[in-house]
């Protein structure tokens, strides 16, 4: 029997602290266009929030003053608290949990050591329940480096 970990699956997110304006996060998903969620970190790099880039821009293009937008913090924007798992859960127990289909609208937070590497989101999740072969080899996005903080 294969054992497959979650490693594999786990894509880059870059952390944002609560502190942050909405402004400031605009400038991070430019600066990371093709990350999905940006993950919300207080002072001790701690995960208290999240929150996807399509429901950033939905906000941004909702109708409210963009001036309005831009000094409000990103802490009344996220969701919080989100679904955590460590990255060393094992895709058997991940399944017996059924967290994203709790949580079907936002990827997993995925955490070492309470510190986060990235998430999981709903495709790769969907992804882990197909077998390897050789047509279908296993990913490998997870980024390089576990420290992923944009800073201000």
């Amino acid at each position: 029997m294969i054992t497959v970990n979650i490693t594999s699956y786990v894509q880059f997110a870059p952390t944002i602290n609560m502190k942050a304006t909405c402004k400031m996060t605009l400038q991070c998903l430019q600066t990371y266009p093709l990350a999905e969620a940006i993950i919300v970190v207080n002072d001790e790099n701690v995960v208290i929030g999240i929150i996807s880039s399509k429901s950033f821009y939905l906000k941004l293009s909702s109708g409210y003053a963009i001036e309005n937008l831009y000094n409000k913090p990103i802490s009344q924007l996220m969701i919080s608290p989100p679904l955590t798992v460590d990255v060393n859960i094992s895709v058997t127990q991940l399944q017996e949990q059924n967290l994203l289909v709790k949580n079907s609208h936002y990827p997993l937070v995925v955490v070492q050591n309470n510190a986060p590497i990235g998430i999981l989101s709903v495709e790769n999740y969907h992804l882990l329940t197909v077998p390897p072969s050789d047509d279908y080899p296993l990913s490998t996005s997870i980024a390089s480096t576990y420290t992923n903080q944009f800073s201000f």
